[in-house]
């Protein structure tokens, strides 16, 4: 079965594939603020799969990635993870990545905040974005939620998500599927 949808397949030019905070200090069990270790593997299978199939389709890869300034107070609560230019920080080597790929850094939970990526959506008339990543709950739920107050199709896999447990990935995907995205 392949991850993508008809339509990704069918108008790649107008289709991407957003990976959100697939990053070393919430992937592995080491990291500072980690996901349910028994949700990384299947979310990576998910997300090699996809990655795949999106480079073969000639479907964009985005990879969205948290950057925290040093000096802010939210790391407190983030447990010092992913401060811009940590080793935590850095895209989990587990997570396939081409040279085409783009990478997108962000502050805030929703990746929209990073003008530089709505701009890129708008330049290249995305339509629909299959949003895989961490945490369900959080990062994922509101980058959906930015994608779709701009007109965009977003579609979510329930396996390429996860969060600090598995009620918290459904509490976030009954929240993206209330917002309007598809969850698959």
């Amino acid at each position: 079965m392949t991850q993508l949808a008809d339509s990704f397949r069918s108008d790649p030019n107008h289709s991407a594939v957003l990976l959100v905070d697939l990053q070393v200090d919430f992937l592995s069990a080491d990291g500072r603020l980690p996901v349910a270790q028994s949700a990384v593997p299947p979310l990576l299978a998910c997300v090699r799969a996809v990655v795949t199939e999106a480079h073969a389709c000639g479907v964009a890869v985005v990879h969205i990635v948290n950057a925290f300034p040093r000096w802010s107070l939210g790391n407190i609560f983030r447990k010092f993870a992913a401060i811009d230019g940590s080793p935590g920080a850095a895209i989990d080597e587990r997570v396939p990545r081409s040279a085409d790929d783009l990478v997108f850094s962000k502050a805030r939970s929703d990746a929209f905040s990073n003008p530089e990526l709505d701009a890129w959506i708008r330049e290249h008339r995305i339509e629909r974005l299959l949003v895989l990543g961490v945490y369900a709950d959080a990062c994922v739920r509101r980058t959906v939620e930015g994608a779709l107050s701009r007109g965009i199709a977003v579609t979510v896999p329930r396996v390429g998500v996860a969060s600090r447990s598995a009620a918290a990935v459904d509490r976030g995907l009954r929240a993206i599927t209330r917002a309007g995205a598809t969850t698959a």
